[in-house]
């Protein structure tokens, strides 16, 4: 016969092992056979009583207190299926006892000195600890305690007390005593001869102890097998090591074959197997014996049992019961078996030594974290763990703990607004952002248990825990802020914003200080940025000196300030007098104020002479000149008010003094000043555009506007908003002014209760308002009169487009506005340019002239509708 060969690593299935008890059904008091079953589990299989009570429904928390006498007494009085599972067990008691009662009867009778008094009170005893039992250590202790303690001690007992004077009672007690413990091990003979009988079947390849329960000697081939196992299919592998764990006292095979797969795993592959072991396992200990010895640790429990002998604690001493983090899988054992201790430091320690493998890194950060943040006592402490975590915002990350990484993420969230509160200066927005935090850890610990793994989830729990109740006692010093009069309206619609309202743009300023961030860099360039009425371009020009602090002097003009101009120096004497208001005082007070007479007839060279005398007051500071509505420039050049030649001018002035910076803003893109006398200047500036806000910046605005804005917008409120402007930033402004507006007449003038916060349907309440697109009419009109320039033909693209409740393929709109092809498609472009319309591609895969357009805003088709008709 062919021997048949041994499969090899990573051939053939996995069976996946099923060792717990085969019962769907709870325990009956009325069937015989499950007192049968109890007893086979009481003597054979003691793992199955644990098992059983797991699968029973939890008691109640008032059944639950240990040391009370009261719960003691309705544990007893409360039907559960808890209490029928210890009367199960002292039924099973009583009856093992009778049986004993007859043999012990029958031995007297034989001539075996037995004293039954004694055995009575042996069993009695046996009987209240086990009943006692229960109720402190769980009732399948006080099961195997009832029915093995019992017919153990009492037998021992009454053959001890009954034999004192006699050899022979002594030996007959010695077997009775025996029978107790060798019912459970009395089977390891036929043990032994079965596996012998199995070694010479070749057909029986799996050494799996499914039969005897308590040996504990390791089973021949037991551990190659498992590695095998382990070998082919890890998930399984794991999964029968645990089984295994659970239902057998094979705990030395297991660990050495794991130990063996996971000495044999490449560095990509260490940390995921280690993560496989960590997963849910029956028992801690198997992650602590693949980091320490096992041999040393059994030991040095076998010389503790020789408390007598003479120098044990050297022979301990000699003993290496620490574990080895010099090898990175015992190290990474090492910081799972210390996490599920809750010693932090020391799994810090551990993961220290695998920072360098695949996943090492995002590990020892957040073990690090989870120290940190059980570190935390005072709320204020809170705020710089968020600093310290900043990694677990990196994108694209591989994790390999991703629910751990998500719970760290949600302490962040709330550790963000904890810096929120101790930042702000308004108590009520310390307050909402501590109610914030607080709320966020109160999610996180209703969802722990479902979205965290052991052993971190109990760690995750008390920071948890221990920071909500520091939240809630500094919300509680704070206090709550009764609305009590008419809400300060902090929107401004039509007006430049500085301050917190001017959020959304730090793309543009990150730009900018891509260009101007060092201060003693010389030859920095000069910019000018575009873009549609209302986006907030003046607004930009007003926030520079806080975003460049003070080694930047920023003087802001609007060209709409200077009127008629009478010739070409009155436009430079105000160039020059508002750089000079722009001055700080104490050097302001070194520097002769321009004065008209100055500018009257050499203008060049007067602003030449003020800006040498500029320059020399300076204390190495860098001068940015803004010029809002620029291209009004070309209106003073084309009336004779003003020399072409002041562009060329100042395009000299930027490249000779690498201190002064010109930063202009206007509507038009550089491509659309198409005098020529724009080319020497635009050659030198860096052009940015700047457009719509996102939709992260809307909430901000809205819901965070001042310190103590005391009304509330929600997500969907906010994402209402955005639906109908698309963050563009003067309507944004003026539905929130409007929404504080109705607020204040329903509460404070027609005095109608309502909560302090806004909902979806109101926005649409709002923006269907005619008086909304009258008061908003400023945008409207400007963007309808700038659609009235050429080329010509785009406002009967507008019309033909409102005409649609849907985006509208490109081809149409020019058969709908009467347009040729060439006409058309330049309309669609410069409305495109001027942010009036998006384009996207049509979903039908159409020819690229067929691209789909609608109104970037909205709420400019609807106004559209109602005024932009033909009159």
């Amino acid at each position: 016969m062919k021997k048949r060969r041994k499969p090899e690593p990573g051939q053939g299935s996995v069976p996946k092992l099923d060792l717990a008890p085969k019962l769907n059904r709870p325990l009956s008091l009325r069937n015989p056979l499950d007192y049968a079953r109890l007893l086979y589990w009481v003597f054979f299989f003691p793992q199955a009583l644990r098992w059983y009570e797991e699968q029973l429904p939890p008691l109640p928390e008032r059944l639950l207190e240990r040391g009370n006498w009261r719960s003691w007494l309705a544990f007893f009085t409360t039907p559960t299926p808890q209490r029928r599972l210890l009367l199960h067990g002292q039924l099973l008691t009583l009856f093992t006892l009778l049986l004993w009662w007859l043999a012990a009867v029958g031995l007297s009778r034989l001539g075996v000195p037995l004293d039954m008094r004694y055995i009575a009170v042996g069993v009695a005893g046996s009987v209240a600890v086990g009943v006692a039992g229960s109720v402190a250590f769980g009732v399948a202790f006080g099961v195997v305690f009832g029915v093995a303690g019992s017919v153990a001690v009492g037998v021992a007992v009454g053959v001890a007390f009954g034999v004192a004077f006699g050899v022979a009672g002594g030996v007959a007690g010695g077997v009775a005593f025996g029978v107790a413990f060798g019912v459970a091990f009395g089977r390891l003979p036929g043990f032994i001869i079965r596996r012998v009988a199995d070694a010479l079947n070749p057909r029986r390849l799996l050494p799996v102890p499914t039969g005897n329960r308590l040996i504990w000697l390791p089973l021949p081939r037991l551990e190659d097998t498992l590695w095998q196992w382990l070998q082919q299919d890890a998930a399984v592998g794991v999964q029968n090591l645990n089984q295994l764990l659970a239902y057998t006292l094979q705990f030395i095979p297991v660990v050495r074959a794991s130990r063996r797969w996971l000495a044999a795993q490449p560095a990509a592959a260490l940390l995921p197997s280690v993560n496989l072991l960590a997963t849910d396992p029956f028992d801690w200990k198997l992650l602590r014996f693949n980091a320490a010895s096992l041999n040393d640790h059994l030991r040095n429990r076998f010389l503790d049992g020789l408390f007598i002998l003479p120098g044990r604690k050297i022979l301990q001493r000699q003993l290496n019961l620490e574990p080895d983090l010099t090898m990175p899988a015992a190290a990474a054992c090492a910081g799972f078996w210390q996490l599920s201790r809750r010693q932090l430091p020391e799994a810090v320690a551990a993961f220290a030594c695998v920072r360098g493998l695949p996943f090492g890194e995002c590990l020892y950060q957040s073990v690090l974290a989870l120290q940190a943040g059980q570190a935390i006592t005072e709320w204020t402490a809170i705020s710089p763990w968020a600093a310290s975590t900043a990694w677990l915002e990196m994108p694209g990350a591989e994790l390999l703990r991703p629910q751990v990484v998500d719970a760290l993420r949600q302490l962040r969230q709330a550790a963000l607004e904890a810096e929120v509160a101790a930042a702000s200066l308004s108590r009520l927005n310390r307050s909402a952002a501590l109610n914030r935090a607080t709320a966020g850890l109160t999610q996180l610990l209703d969802d722990l248990a479902e979205t965290c793994p052991q052993p971190e989830c109990p760690l995750v729990q008390q920071i948890a825990h221990q920071w909500r109740e520091l939240l809630l006692g500094a919300a509680g010093e704070i206090g709550q802020i009764v609305i009590t009069q008419p809400v300060e309206n902090p929107f401004i619609a039509g007006n430049p914003v500085t301050g917190s309202l001017f959020v959304g743009r730090e793309e543009t300023l990150r730009r900018l200080e891509e260009l101007w961030g060092n201060a003693d860099r010389a030859g920095v360039p000069s910019i000018v940025l575009y873009g549609h009425r209302r986006m907030g371009k003046t607004s930009i020009l007003r926030n520079l000196g806080p975003r460049f602090g003070w080694k930047t002097v920023v003087a802001v003009w609007n060209m709409q300030m200077l009127g008629r101009a009478t010739h070409t120096g009155a436009l430079l004497y105000e160039l020059a007098l508002t750089l000079y208001d722009a001055l700080h005082p104490t050097l302001a007070a070194n520097l002769a104020e321009p004065t008209e007479a100055d500018f009257a007839a050499q203008w060049y060279v007067a602003f030449n002479q003020f800006l040498r005398r500029l320059k020399s007051v300076l204390t190495g500071q860098r001068v940015i000149l803004a010029i809002d509505e620029f291209e009004l420039i070309e209106q003073e050049i084309a009336a004779g008010r003003v020399e072409a030649e002041l562009l060329a001018y100042l395009r000299g002035v930027i490249h000779s003094e690498s201190w002064f910076v010109l930063a202009l803003a206007g509507l038009h893109t550089l491509p659309e000043m198409a005098a020529d006398y724009w080319n020497p200047l635009f050659a030198s500036v860096t052009p940015i555009h700047v457009s719509f806000l996102s939709l992260a910046a809307t909430g901000q605005l809205l819901a965070n506007p001042s310190d103590d804005f005391p009304l509330n917008f929600d997500r969907d409120t906010v994402q209402r908003v955005y639906d109908w402007v698309r963050g563009q930033p003067y309507l944004t402004q003026l539905v929130g002014h409007t929404l504080v507006r109705r607020y204040n007449e329903q509460v404070f003038e027609a005095q109608q209760p309502r909560e302090p916060r806004f909902t979806a349907a109101e926005v649409d309440a709002i923006v269907m308002d005619p008086a909304f697109y009258e008061q908003g009419s400023y945008y409207f009109q400007g963007v309808w009169q700038q659609a009235e320039a050429p080329p010509t033909g785009q406002t009967a693209i507008l019309r033909a487009l409102a005409a649609q409740d849907a985006p509208c393929p490109a081809g149409v709109l020019w058969q709908e506005a009467g347009l040729d092809a060439a006409a058309g498609q330049a309309c669609l472009d410069t409305l495109k340019q001027h942010d009036v319309l998006a384009s996207s591609a049509t979903t039908d895969g159409a020819p690229l002239p067929d691209i789909a357009y609608d109104f970037a805003v909205p709420l400019m088709r609807h106004w559209v509708r109602r005024f932009g008709a033909p009159h």
